[in-house]
């Protein structure tokens, strides 16, 4: 399921969108809803929806204003912004930070849904690329493809709260169907998220790229891993931009 965060500061949108779509059939399901940019902020960070609808215009924080932070994200959630007439130049530039769907209001629901079976559509074959045909390890590979920043992250929980199979045996079949055992392969996505927010040159300390990843803050994992992978140091990789 996809998760989905919906942010809009009249209360009757918010709740109708969350509660009148059937998210369901959509593939998705609503993770939280928030009431302006600031607790959508708040929201995106904690939960970490893959799509977000959100109002441009709120009082506080615009949803331009929260779209625009949250480009400093490695993980960044696809966005359908609602908008008024004249809300077109905010609209114009959200698609300047990537937004490629917006609807105007009063919203149509079927043009809604159609907008959010677009962006499924997408997000399903961006997983596709990682997936290796073993229901088990595809299940893991989405699962690390959304959870890498997490720093508990094991074979051993996965094991035990998401697959229900035993440890050794899951390593097993993690490495048939992938070449490459689970932590080696834990390692090389979250090096190329890693590699990712230095490409995007937002000046990120080290140990700052080390902990949005999920590797320990000192930072010395990290970059004995980085160099592991891409033959340079993050200093080096960086400089080399």
């Amino acid at each position: 399921m996809i998760n989905v965060a919906v942010i809009d500061d009249e209360r009757l949108i918010r709740e109708g969108i969350a509660s009148t779509i059937d998210w369901t059939r959509l593939g998705c399901r609503v993770v939280g809803i928030a009431l302006d940019g600031r607790q959508g902020l708040d929201l995106i960070r904690e939960k970490k929806p893959s799509l977000v609808i959100t109002d441009i215009r709120m009082p506080g924080m615009s949803g331009l204003e929260m779209i625009r932070e949250t480009q400093k994200y490695v993980w960044k959630p696809r966005y359908i912004i609602l908008s008024g007439y004249d809300d077109f130049t905010f609209a114009r530039k959200a698609m300047e930070y990537g937004v490629r769907h917006y609807l105007l209001k009063p919203l149509d629901e079927k043009e809604l849904e159609e907008k959010i079976l677009l962006i499924v559509s997408e997000i399903r074959a961006q997983h596709r690329e990682r997936l290796t045909g073993n229901s088990c390890v595809d299940r893991i590979v989405e699962y690390l493809e959304f959870n890498y920043a997490r720093r508990d992250l094991s074979l051993g929980w996965i094991a035990d709260n998401l697959i229900y199979k035993n440890c050794d045996h899951l390593g097993r079949l993690f490495k048939r169907h992938t070449g490459i055992g689970f932590q080696g392969y834990l390692n090389r996505l979250r090096i190329d998220k890693a590699r990712q927010i230095l490409e995007e040159g937002r000046g990120e300390k080290i140990y700052e790229v080390a902990e949005q990843c999920g590797f320990p803050p000192d930072g010395q994992y990290f970059s004995t891993q980085f160099k592991k992978i891409t033959g340079m140091s993050p200093r080096e990789y960086g400089e080399s931009l």
